[in-house]
């Protein structure tokens, strides 16, 4: 994988791209991320956590704060187009832009740390684990987002299915389902600053 990505940013060096394509594809990328950072789930994260009701005395409940099935879904939906290596908005493609001739040292190194940060975080473990085994977070993400909310396959299905049969279990999951979806809306939202403020050097 990694030899792929040096191959592919030897040929951008090679290539490169000009000021007009680089203007257009960060515009269209920072157009969508707008849309994602419309959507209710940004404003309900804001709110997460869980409250724990009840006294010393007594069996208390725990009430989730922060959006709703519906909310997550469109969301969920949404931010699949900045994450899947496939997709043309996904943050990683923007190695085109950032490894072009026209761009300054600073700028290119700001883009490759958030890019780093996004990939150690891929593989990084949750806090949860199965069978003695630590869950990366991309994992979580997968089956939820594939096994739950959006495109579901069958094999990702049956493991979602198999989460959610033990409700204590599938609840810390889908918790940490959500804060991991909010740390990729963090990268998403880096990389919307940093190429605005290219932008703004390149259109001014």
């Amino acid at each position: 994988m990694m030899s792929e990505d040096k191959n592919n940013q030897s040929s951008a060096d090679q290539i490169g791209m000009n000021k007009e394509e680089i203007v257009w594809m960060l515009n269209d990328f920072n157009k969508h991320a707008k849309e994602l950072f419309a959507l209710s789930f940004v404003s309900k994260i804001k709110q997460f956590g869980i409250t724990i009701n009840g006294g010393k005395d007594k069996l208390g409940g725990i009430e989730f704060r922060g959006p709703d099935d519906e909310a997550i879904k469109a969301f969920a939906n949404d931010i699949r187009k900045f994450i899947q290596p496939n997709d043309s908005l996904c943050i990683k493609k923007l190695w085109r832009v950032y490894k072009s001739k026209c761009i300054r040292k600073d700028e290119g190194m700001l883009y490759s740390e958030i890019i780093s940060g996004f990939d150690e975080f891929n593989v990084f473990h949750s806090i949860c684990t199965e069978n003695g085994r630590n869950i990366a977070n991309k994992e979580v993400l997968d089956v939820f987002l594939y096994g739950k909310f959006s495109h579901r396959s069958e094999k990702t299905k049956d493991k979602y299915d198999k989460w959610e049969k033990n409700p204590v279990w599938h609840f810390t999951l889908r918790f940490e389902f959500i804060r991991i979806l909010s740390v990729y809306l963090s990268f998403i939202s880096n990389v919307f600053f940093v190429n605005n403020n290219l932008l703004k050097r390149l259109e001014s």
